[in-house]
């Protein structure tokens, strides 16, 4: 279903900007202590954070990320110069879409 969103967009030259990426609602696990996000920051050698972002920008989805501390600021903005993720760590973040849509996820919301 993504991949379907950002070819319709590409094709027709819209641009997607990605809201509060790093927010977990309405699920549970926060995409920042994922353990498939949490493994391709340490093999990477960056923080989650970095790899969140790094992924929308090579989907070609503009972020805006918040903050008002001068350190994550910094990170945010060192994800534009990071090399570009592999194929297999897309493929990896790109499967988590589809877990956040199973039975399982849609049963736990935050309260």
């Amino acid at each position: 279903q993504g991949d379907d969103i950002l070819g319709y967009a590409d094709s027709n030259n819209i641009k997607i900007v990605g809201y509060s990426s790093f927010s977990a609602y309405p699920f549970v696990l926060v995409p920042l202590e994922d353990p498939i996000v949490k493994y391709i920051a340490n093999k990477n050698k960056i923080t989650p954070g970095q790899v969140i972002l790094r992924w929308l920008l090579q989907h070609n989805i503009s972020v805006i990320p918040r903050s008002t501390k001068i350190d994550r600021l910094l990170e945010n903005y060192q994800s534009l110069t990071i090399s570009s993720l592999d194929h297999n760590d897309m493929k990896l973040l790109d499967s988590l879409q589809f877990l956040i849509e199973s039975p399982v996820a849609k049963a736990v919301p935050i309260s």
